[in-house]
């Protein structure tokens, strides 16, 4: 995707970025990787944080005013506001794990912001670089971002990885800007961060802790490595590479351990999301000629195809109880958003229109489902039941509104 602007830019793009490989191998190397038992009971000690405020809302960028702003609307189209009102543009925002905050990006730094309007907060002063993507850790005390440097704002290499305090305060640099690095992951305790970097002439994946101290190597691999994500009920992390245009699926622990290569050169995959109890791993594939949706046991067991369909996949979303994806295709030119049951029965078309929808989002009790419809040099948020039916324009405007992201329950 194009364009960190310094005067600031709406990013606005559809998941399907990671890259993996085969060969990646632990440090130090491991030459009995052990068994990954099958997970059947969530990890009770994984924390779950109490969400009484701004439920049933979604937050949303807008240009109505002249410029990309932050907006939030109640998810029955009620209740509208400008939460920053602003001259300058505003990335995406990215909702506080207990809906009270939003971070964002204005003119390449990083704000904060309360899910009232009140309370904005800078919390970098880098003029020579620009921030982006807030990636909020899961007790809401620090915020990990991204840098670029201004000559380089289209290019993913020669970008950094900090962690900062939400008072502005500690902050860390992760990374040194040798190569490249992909985007951090937050493992659910907010005590640990992973991340993947170039150094050392390879690609590394990387665990700290959550202010940036004690950086270890725990993986090395040949090719570039995708985004890691952390397993949020377990604490394995899953992430891509791709060597010779054929991305794997990779699994290992937090300290190097039990590395498992999941996929293959026949059985490629990328983009891994896991399911809401850690016990599964959604991803694409390009095995059968298109890009198709796939689930797999994080022990690479039952592998299951979940989609046939026409054009390629992009994106799948898990529904809070873990029993149904909701993706988005791309048939052509036309963008459309479908549903499956986990186990690979009921798909469906859920919005059947010759305009483009995509970006979809469950609502926290899984009830509803926002997603970004795109019209006649337009751009609205919608909402709709998981059957597709109840479609309903919560933005009405004709302005570009993009990025809808439900307040967490």
């Amino acid at each position: 995707m194009t364009g960190c602007q310094k005067t600031g830019c709406v990013i606005f793009v559809l998941l399907a970025l990671v890259l993996l490989l085969p060969g990646c191998k632990p440090v130090p190397p491991d030459s009995a990787i052990p068994e990954l038992p099958i997970l059947t009971e969530p990890d009770v000690s994984a924390p779950y944080y109490t969400r009484t405020r701004e439920v049933g809302k979604i937050a949303f960028t807008s240009d109505r005013d002249g410029n990309a702003e932050i907006y939030v609307i109640n998810a029955d189209g009620s209740g509208l506001r400008n939460l920053t009102n602003s001259p300058e543009d505003e990335t995406p925002p990215v909702w506080s794990s207990d809906g009270t905050r939003i971070a964002f990006a204005r003119n390449g730094e990083i704000y904060i912001i309360n899910a009232d309007g009140s309370g904005e907060v800078r919390l970098t002063d880098k003029p020579e670089a620009i921030c982006l993507s807030p990636l909020w850790s899961r007790d809401g005390s620090k915020i990990a971002f991204k840098t670029c440097p201004e000559q380089s704002q289209d290019n993913d290499e020669n970008r950094d990885i900090y962690v900062i305090n939400t008072d502005g305060t500690g902050e860390t640099k992760l990374t040194n800007r040798d190569a490249g690095s992909a985007m951090p992951t937050w493992n659910s305790h907010s005590t640990r961060i992973a991340y993947a970097r170039f150094s050392q002439d390879n690609w590394g994946l990387y665990v700290a802790n959550a202010d940036g101290s004690q950086p270890t190597r725990i993986a090395d691999a040949p090719s570039q490595v995708g985004s890691p994500v952390w397993c949020p009920r377990c604490r394995r992390i899953v992430f891509d590479s791709r060597p010779d245009e054929v991305s794997f699926l990779c699994v290992i622990n937090p300290d190097g351990s039990a590395l498992r290569q999941l996929t293959d050169e026949t059985n490629d995959g990328e983009a891994p999301v896991w399911s809401p109890d850690g016990a599964k791993i959604a991803f694409y594939s390009f095995r059968d000629g298109n890009q198709e949706i796939y689930v797999i046991n994080f022990d690479g067991s039952r592998e299951t195809r979940l989609t046939d369909t026409p054009g390629d996949d992009y994106g799948p979303v898990w529904s809070p109880d873990g029993g149904r994806i909701a993706f988005a295709n791309l048939d052509d030119t036309n963008w459309e958003i479908y549903m499956v049951n986990a186990d690979g029965t009921g798909l469906a078309n859920l919005t059947n229109s010759d305009t483009g929808e995509l970006d979809p989002l469950w609502s926290p009790d899984g009830t509803r489902i926002a997603f970004q419809r795109n019209e006649d040099e337009t751009a609205e948020i919608y909402v709709m039941d998981p059957d597709g039916s109840g479609q309903t324009n919560l933005s009405n405007d004709p302005a570009y509104d993009l990025a809808p992201a439900w307040c967490p329950d």
